[in-house]
């Protein structure tokens, strides 16, 4: 049934606000405001707006019914439509986005309309009958409108963008011949749903965003067609073969595009059921199946690869195989002939006539024969099953190159799905089951596939679409065997347990529920949150809950896995829970735990949580802060990762970095280099301008490491400190106190034989050049390269800090030679030259970006 027809009376100027809710485009509203200001300045103009069946302000047309009137109501004219029972939507005649006059182009006259329908000029006659006037549309005869019909029913030359403008003033015209009470005759109604299935059939796979509504609002007209197509009277066989084909077409077409599901695929079936089979009784006579099927049964003889890719072609487009082929096949499986019985029975009578062993041999006989025959007649009634379990067991007698029986499975997989859509004959779950269980009892490779197979990717879709919960939950079991351990799959397994989670929750009749058989599944899942290419803590959590609401105690092997899960987190609350059930269990926490944490909540960035989990292990384990001998359960190295991640924030974070660093030493825990390192970092690093007081507060840093006996300063520690005297003579070229610390530091590394790190020195290089201190730019540069050749192995890294210290030397060859052939220019233009030098030369490290630049001690 339709929908009543909207309605929208004609108001003053003020209820534009009808064109904004409708959500018209600019153009349009630009056509509607200019539309309203001729009309309200135009007595006839207004008249005609006011008379009109459109909506005066939206533009659209209003769906009148044949005894409409208009009334005037405080001296306005009000449409109101009758209570006709057959009255139609104003979404109706918005159906299709056709390419159209604007509705607000001047009127088109009966003549025009006549003339360009006479011509056969499919877009003029289109634009002329959208612009008809209202009184135009009461003289219009039924002959014209039939003939317009004709035309848009049958356009000539029938392009994609002609079936476009035909289909939609076909819509135009039903709605038209529902306003002036005319009945489609029924040669139109089906001609008019066969040229919306020919576009359904048509269009592309993928629909773009803006052609989503035009479709849809296309296949609601279609049902609404298909309804009255099924109710339409047939006279002869010939038409009813020609619905029939339609109406499969249509189904075929929905199937296609992804459109219909089970339930809904199953009812248009059933109700079209009757037709398609009153033309067609036997089905292997529909002409869209007959040439397949006979073309698979020479396949099945001669090359099964070949027929099973002729197979997965006809499922892609929604068709199934013939019932006849199916069942002849299957026959001819079992080998169904009487020569081999009769045989037997001649021999055994001519050998023991009148023995006793005769005659139970033939009785064994005799009872094989009524089995033979129960099964052709198990056969014969569900053809459909016996091919499917045909094919999940492969052939009894194989052929060269045949397919393997995974690939029997996968294609048995397919045909199952397309008979359900199809709706020929219901195919139960169980059969779905006994495929799946078929693929499960295939012998794992010894070397599976990193992909999964298709055969269990098709089991998983199908589980996870028509399975009812509970033979979901009872077959849960083994298909996490499979994707777990068979053929591990991250993002399978994690969608098939999302799927679980969704359809069989705790809190539902049958939920689903984790057991010890299990074990190796959920450690794997478990495994994966933390190591995989797309991680996932928070399932991680998910997977620890559940395990422990079923009852079960995590495996010992796991707890590394949820460690990582809860840094990554970084949740005081979940880390709680977690070491009160690791206790409850009778384990006793490991520094190492803790420090996976941290670390773990330090590498996915999180500051706050990592400082937050800091200050729980702490809180809960005091160590030598209680004075008793028990080991600290923060390690040095969580405590260092937490200062490295300070040191290298936006922000200024050394109050921070001292307060950790008060922790660590109130621990007892001796601070090694990289402790101290992290705390000068803190003060090189900063985002805002060094000024001399962040030198001399790294100074006392150094300072530190000085005095500690024990420690070395190793090439992290001069870098550093060379770093903050590069950034501040980079700010302040005329300051010589940060060149003067970088030298100073440069030369206390090169005694030691430490080498610094080749970032720092190519930049140590250009400001000495720079300030034309040549000499002792190539001594830093010689010195570096004798302590490099001193390495036997070089990494990513190294090799790309030689390539920086290398571009530094050749920058710096070209400004000597560059300064000393221009001596006579002034400075200024000594400096543009030597821009200039730097931009050819392309040095990856500039002194330009320096402030830009990304700050790690890891690299």
């Amino acid at each position: 049934m339709r929908r009543p027809s909207s309605f929208c009376p004609v108001g003053p100027p003020p209820a534009h606000i009808c064109t904004l809710l409708l959500g018209f485009s600019s153009w349009r509203l630009v056509s509607f405001m200019l539309t309203r200001l001729r009309s309200w300045t135009s007595p006839s103009l207004k008249s005609a707006a006011l008379s009109s069946s459109r909506c005066s302000f939206c533009g659209t047309r209003l769906a009148q019914s044949p005894t409409a009137t208009t009334s005037d109501i405080k001296g306005k004219s009000v449409l109101r439509p009758s209570n006709s029972s057959r009255s139609y939507s104003t979404a109706a005649r918005l159906a299709e986005s056709i390419p159209q006059a604007a509705p607000f182009d001047s009127p088109s006259t009966l003549d025009q309309f006549s003339s360009a329908l006479a011509a056969s000029n499919l877009k003029a006659t289109a634009k002329h009958i959208q612009n008809l006037t209202p009184s135009d549309r009461a003289n219009l005869s039924r002959q014209t409108f039939d003939s317009a019909f004709s035309l848009f029913a049958d356009p000539p030359d029938p392009t994609v963008h002609r079936r476009r403008i035909a289909w939609g003033n076909l819509v135009y015209l039903r709605e038209l011949a529902a306003e002036r009470g005319w009945t489609l005759s029924d040669d139109q109604n089906r001609v008019m749903f066969e040229v919306g299935v020919d576009m359904e059939e048509n269009r592309p796979q993928v629909v773009p965003t803006s052609e989503t509504q035009r479709v849809q609002q296309r296949g609601r007209h279609l049902r609404e067609l298909w309804e009255e197509v099924i109710h339409l009277p047939r006279s002869t066989g010939q038409q009813l073969e020609k619905d029939a084909l339609v109406l499969e077409r249509h189904r075929l077409s929905g199937i296609r595009h992804g459109k219909t599901a089970l339930r809904e695929a199953a009812g248009l079936a059933s109700r079209a059921r009757a037709i398609v089979e009153l033309a067609f009784p036997d089905p292997t006579t529909i002409p869209s199946l007959t040439p397949d099927s006979r073309r698979l049964s020479r396949l099945f003889s001669s090359d099964r690869t070949a027929a099973l890719a002729h197979l997965h072609k006809m499922l892609d487009v929604g068709r199934v195989p013939a019932v006849q082929f199916m069942r002849q096949q299957v026959l001819e499986e079992d080998g169904r002939t009487d020569e081999s019985y009769d045989h037997a029975r001649e021999a055994l009578e001519a050998a023991c006539s009148n023995s006793v062993a005769a005659s139970m041999a033939l009785e064994e006989l005799h009872a094989e024969r009524l089995a033979r025959l129960d099964r052709v007649a198990w056969i014969e009634e569900y053809p459909q099953r016996a091919f499917l379990l045909m094919l999940s067991n492969g052939p009894k007698a194989p052929m060269p190159n045949d397919p393997t029986r995974a690939e029997y499975i996968f294609i048995a997989l397919r045909l199952w799905e397309g008979l359900v859509n199809a709706s020929y004959t219901p195919a139960t779950y169980r059969l779905l089951e006994d495929l799946i269980h078929a693929f499960l009892d295939l012998p794992v490779p010894p070397h599976p596939s990193p992909s999964p197979p298709p055969a269990l990717l098709k089991a998983v879709e199908l589980i996870s679409i028509y399975l009812p919960t509970p033979r979901l939950v009872a077959l849960s079991h083994h298909m996490l065997n499979a994707l777990t351990l068979s053929y591990p799959s991250v993002s399978l397994s994690r969608s098939f347990y999302s799927t679980l989670r969704t359809r069989a929750p705790f809190n539902s009749a049958i939920p689903f529920q984790w057991h010890s058989n299990l074990r190796d599944c959920w450690v794997y899942l478990v495994k994966t949150t933390v190591y995989s290419s797309a991680p996932d803590p928070q399932l991680g959590l998910r997977l620890y809950l559940d395990w422990t609401a079923s009852g079960l105690l995590p495996p010992a092997n796991s707890w590394e896995f949820l460690w990582r899960t809860l840094g990554t987190v970084a949740a005081v609350e979940d880390t709680e829970r977690l070491v009160q059930d690791y206790e409850r269990a009778g384990k006793i926490l490991q520094p190492s735990a803790a420090s996976t944490v941290i670390r773990g909540a330090v590498n996915s960035g999180r500051l706050l949580g990592s400082l937050q989990l800091l200050a729980f292990f702490r809180e809960r384990f005091p160590g030598a802060r209680g004075g008793g001998k028990i080991q600290p359960h923060v390690p040095l190295d969580a405590f260092n990762a937490v200062l490295q991640f300070l040191a290298e924030s936006k922000h200024d974070r050394r109050i921070d970095s001292l307060s950790v660093f008060r922790q660590l030493i109130e621990d007892g825990i001796t601070p090694n280099v990289t402790t101290w390192n992290a705390l000068l970092a803190s003060h090189v690093f900063l985002s805002t301008p060094l000024i001399r007081a962040d030198l001399v507060a790294a100074a006392k840093v150094y300072e530190h490491i000085i005095q500690q006996k024990k420690l070395e300063s190793n090439s992290m520690t001069f870098s550093l400190l060379m770093h903050g005297g590069l950034r501040v003579a980079t700010q302040d070229p005329n300051n010589d106190l940060g060149l003067g610390s970088a030298t100073k530091a440069f030369q206390v590394a090169t005694e030691r034989k430490v080498l610094v790190r080749g970032e720092q020195l190519a930049m140590f290089i250009k400001l000495l050049g720079r300030q034309g201190r040549w000499e002792e730019a190539k001594t830093a540069g010689e010195l570096w390269w004798a302590l490099a050749a001193l390495r036997k192995h070089r990494s990513t890294a190294e090799k790309q800090e030689e390539t920086l210290v290398r571009d530094a030397g050749r920058l710096l060859v070209k400004w000597e030679a560059q300064v000393a052939r221009s001596a006579w220019m002034s400075r200024k233009d000594g400096q543009v030259i030597e821009e200039s030098l730097l931009e050819e030369c392309s040095v990856s490290f500039q002194l330009e970006r320096q402030e830009n630049a990304p700050r790690t001690l890891t690299s």
